[in-house]
């Protein structure tokens, strides 16, 4: 009876235990540091470099640029040290969380850099533009020279002037350059037609549908500051004169507005929109590819 239950109890002994694999957990520290890092650069570089600091305080921007640039070698040497440990060797785990950090790193900073210059480019530096140029008022497009006005970035035109529609024309070039001469409907036609409003891809054979040239109190002006899309205009402007036949001297364009400083604040308003835009989907972005490498890394 005492050997039965002794076989019996050894019977219940349990067999050899297997060794215990070693459990994987998650270093929360190094994966929100690999987010939170780079998302950090680009919000303060594009932020920074696509605002007004960069017209009126250049100077403080290379200088974050700079300190932003050095913290990033800094940590990229750390990473190729932990890499150089691993591959030669001394180290049996691949230091992944090093190496994501690492490129996020130097994508946030090629990219912060690439958005902000545009984003200054389209946006804010017309504005920056504009504080600085002069303004005018009660500007009458049938006797003012537009010599007068070289300096000027907004106009408030007489209270007669008005689009002469019928004398719009667009050049083609890809885009379709659109301009209406600015004119005084109390007046006799001016010797020169100097002042011209412009819109890009708004006319056609229907006409000009540029700006707010429906709106009956419209009459103020903002001066187009772009370059590159001035010589599409002159060249509009030319091909007005030779299909109405009519002179200009000293063209100058403008959007046509009812509100002059509306627009201006509207593209300091796009500036910090874009800007908000561009962090939230780096940062939604980066996100994704954190979580995505936490769960295959």
């Amino acid at each position: 009876m005492m050997y039965g239950d002794l076989r019996k109890a050894y019977g219940s002994l349990p067999g050899p235990l297997k060794p215990r694999e070693p459990k994987v957990t998650l270093p929360f520290q190094a994966v929100f540091l690999s987010w939170f890092l780079p998302t950090l650069v680009f919000t303060v570089v594009s932020g920074t470099a696509s605002s007004s600091l960069l017209t009126y305080y250049p100077i403080l921007i290379y200088v974050i640029l700079a300190v932003v640039t050095i913290g990033c070698m800094l940590t990229l040497h750390i990473v190729s040290l932990v890499l150089r440990r691993y591959f030669s060797g001394r180290s049996k785990v691949f230091p992944f969380w090093y190496a994501f950090l690492g490129v996020a790193l130097t994508s946030s900073l090629v990219a912060s850099v690439w958005f902000a210059h545009l984003n200054y480019m389209k946006n804010e530096i017309a504005s920056d533009t504009l504080k600085r140029l002069a303004i005018a008022s009660n500007v009458d497009p049938a006797v003012d020279s537009s010599s007068r006005y070289l300096d000027v970035g907004r106009v408030e035109f007489s209270n007669s002037t008005t689009l002469d529609l019928g004398k719009s024309i667009g050049f083609k070039n890809k885009e379709v350059y659109c301009v209406a001469p600015i004119v005084n409907n109390a007046s006799k036609a001016p010797a020169t037609y100097d002042y011209w409003a412009v819109g890009l891809n708004c006319c056609d054979q229907n006409g000009f549908r540029c700006g707010e040239y429906q709106k009956p109190n419209a009459r103020s002006g903002v001066r187009l500051l772009n370059e590159e899309q001035r010589e599409f205009y002159t060249l509009a402007v030319n091909e007005a004169e030779a299909t109405f036949g009519i002179k200009t001297a000293l063209p100058l364009f403008f959007f046509w507005v009812e509100d002059s400083e509306a627009l201006q604040r509207s593209w300091q308003a796009k500036t910090i929109e874009y800007w908000v835009l561009a962090t939230v989907t780096f940062a939604a972005f980066l996100f994704a590819a954190v979580v995505a490498g936490g769960a295959f890394f």
